[in-house]
């Protein structure tokens, strides 16, 4: 489906995005994202203030910090699917309202980072009713390896999730749940989600490699029009992926990831609410795919991706050709190019 997202950013001497560097006094940044036919809507839009070296205040809607690794896998990534453990934990991307803290500082050869903040939590696997949603993170940069870790914690009281057969758009929100319940299967309880990640960059060799694990672990009352029950469930997936430069402006990639839960549901009338939500034709999902990409110059990649992907009991293969222009890259490059003698 085709997506845009156009930028503006303004600040006093240079600010990047609440999870990079930032060496000015304050910043701010806004994007207004439109998938398909639905409606555009920001997908970011935060001010930043830095009151000393290692600090920095960011409010306002942002990406929680979840990693080098995590963080980034998206449409806009190297892969055209988001991964099916960050499906299941967070939906999509994790977009969310809220303030979080950061403290960065080089530490002998190493670069350390923490984050903490409090969120609106309305999105996955938050929902409506969350009283604040928590993170926390922290990373390391050694050499050519990168190592984050992270948690999440939720306490929706009214998460929505559609039935099996319901449809929708495109939305960074849980569903709403109301008192019809019309295709729809609600929660309330807590959520959490742990994700650890690493990462090689080779600065010798035109290789790169990382792995991402991540837990996504719920407990609470689950209604729907046919019944209500005790619900507990497990879900565990990640991914590896490696990339080669095999020339200066192309790449070869492979992907490979895997999914798996265990659940459990208890009390009246829970076969009707385990087949809304289709966990009675429930299987471990898992997904494979090569990409080839083509960088003319900074801000443009052409890729070719091909895979499979088997879920529920169904195996299916895919193809993508994608185009992604980052404009401020684009115009940067361009301004290079214009003050060249």
């Amino acid at each position: 489906m085709p997506a845009w997202t156009r930028a503006a950013r303004k600040r006093s001497t240079r600010c990047s995005t609440p999870a990079g560097d930032c060496t000015g006094s304050g910043g701010a940044y806004a994007a207004l994202g439109k998938h398909g036919g639905d409606p555009a809507h920001f997908e970011a839009a935060w001010l930043q203030w830095q009151p000393g070296a290692d600090w920095r205040l960011t409010a306002g809607r942002q990406r929680p910090a979840l990693g080098a690794v995590v963080a980034p896998a998206g449409h806009l990534d190297r892969f055209a699917l988001v991964p099916l453990a960050k499906q299941a934990s967070f939906g999509h991307d994790w977009i969310d309202d809220g303030v979080q803290l950061g403290w960065r500082r080089a530490i002998g050869r190493a670069d350390l980072t923490l984050d903490a903040g409090l969120w609106r939590g309305r999105v996955w696997p938050g929902g409506a009713g969350t009283p604040v949603a928590l993170s926390l993170h922290g990373g390391v940069t050694a050499g050519d390896f990168t190592f984050d870790a992270f948690a999440a914690h939720f306490e929706p009281t009214g998460r929505g999730t559609r039935a099996a057969l319901a449809g929708g758009g495109h939305s960074h929100a849980a569903p709403v749940c109301d008192e019809a319940l019309k295709d729809m299967v609600c929660f309330a309880g807590r959520s959490q989600v742990l994700g650890a990640s690493a990462r090689w960059l080779s600065h010798d060799l035109p290789l790169s490699a990382s792995a991402a694990t991540l837990w996504h672990r719920d407990r609470g009352p689950l209604r729907s029009r046919n019944g209500l029950g005790d619900y507990g469930g497990d879900t565990l997936g990640g991914w590896v992926e490696g990339v080669w430069a095999i020339r200066p402006q192309w790449e070869l990639g492979a992907r490979l990831e895997r999914l798996q839960s265990r659940q459990r549901l208890q009390g009246a009338g829970v076969s009707l609410i385990a087949a809304e939500l289709g966990l009675n034709a429930y299987r471990p999902a898992n997904r494979a795919a090569l990409m080839l990409g083509w960088l003319p110059r900074e801000g443009i990649a052409l890729r070719l991706e091909v895979g499979t992907e088997a879920a529920g009991g169904w195996r299916s293969r895919f193809a993508a050709l994608r185009a992604v222009f980052r404009i401020d890259d684009v115009a940067a490059a361009l301004r290079s190019a214009s003050r060249a003698p």
